[in-house]
């Protein structure tokens, strides 16, 4: 059997690190999932931050951007206002991207949660995790 060494708490990432770095994996996702309607990009951020989400000018409009040229969003610039806002909204691409990113985050959960009931491992007792890396 084999022993497992003391961890040493200054090799450990920082809190904050940590935190980041996983909100860095659901951001998109969760972008994408406001994005199912049409939606103006500030609209998104405040919906995001209501949910317990907070992102910044600085994360969100990048990634908008990004998503935008890679066809998984289309953009409209929207007049009907005081002032003109560009609007966002899946494109068909991007709802089958969607519907992936979807089911490899409940995949993840799934091995999540499996692992956190049992931390003992039993081979065939935890889902296995296909073709996400």
């Amino acid at each position: 059997m084999d022993k497992c060494r003391p961890v040493n708490a200054a090799s450990l990432p920082e809190d904050r690190h940590s935190l980041t770095e996983l909100r860095r994996g659901v951001i998109t996702l969760a972008v994408l999932l406001r994005l199912r309607v049409e939606t103006h990009g500030y609209a998104v951020r405040q919906a995001l931050a209501d949910f317990g989400l907070p992102l910044k000018e600085g994360t969100l409009y990048p990634l908008l951007k990004r998503l935008e040229e890679q066809g998984v969003i289309a953009g409209r610039l929207d007049h009907s206002g005081e002032r003109p806002r560009r609007c966002y909204v899946l494109t068909p691409p991007g709802r089958s991207f969607l519907a992936s990113l979807h089911a490899q985050w409940e995949q993840l959960t799934a091995v999540l949660e499996a692992i956190d009931r049992d931390a003992v491992y039993r081979p065939g007792r935890v889902p296995r995790l296909d073709a996400v890396s």
